[in-house]
């Protein structure tokens, strides 16, 4: 039975080289920043994430969508349900989709915020993959129709 402190949620970033990763407070209100994952496919990055599900005992996975700015999915919308649908063959937990449009952006000016520069060695290191995926969760923890939809 979930309580109201259990309700710990996952995010994701996907990316071809680096995947941010994001998990919520135990009552499912703020995200922040977890981990970032490096995987050659989307098969062994599904993987690497499952194997995540032991230490952080998510109730549900809420993936960055990069739908385009006229509402319309183009191809990187299609690499994110071909992962999605990777990550499905391994869980059975709900898997929401959650616009990601400007998160790197949002992100770049977070790490601008701490007064520091957003280097080639921060990018390498996946930073801004992890803040991305918080950024993309803490919009799906916030959005108030989400409750609907669980």
């Amino acid at each position: 039975m979930t309580t109201n402190f259990d309700k710990t949620y996952l995010g994701i970033d996907y990316g071809d080289k680096r995947t941010g990763l994001a998990i919520s407070d135990a009552g499912g209100t703020l995200a922040g920043s977890y981990k970032t994952i490096q995987a050659s496919s989307l098969k062994s990055c599904a993987v690497l994430i499952k194997q995540e599900f032991a230490e952080i005992q998510p109730v549900g996975i809420v993936v960055g969508y990069p739908v385009a700015v006229d509402g319309g999915a183009g191809e990187r919308c299609e690499v994110v349900d071909m992962f999605i649908a990777e990550l499905s063959k391994l869980t059975e937990l709900p898997i929401y989709r959650q616009q990601e449009r400007g998160t790197t952006k949002a992100a770049q000016e977070v790490i601008h915020a701490h007064g520091k520069k957003v280097t080639r060695k921060r990018k390498k290191s996946g930073a801004l993959d992890q803040i991305a995926a918080a950024l993309i969760l803490q919009r799906w923890l916030d959005d108030p129709q989400r409750e609907s939809s669980e």
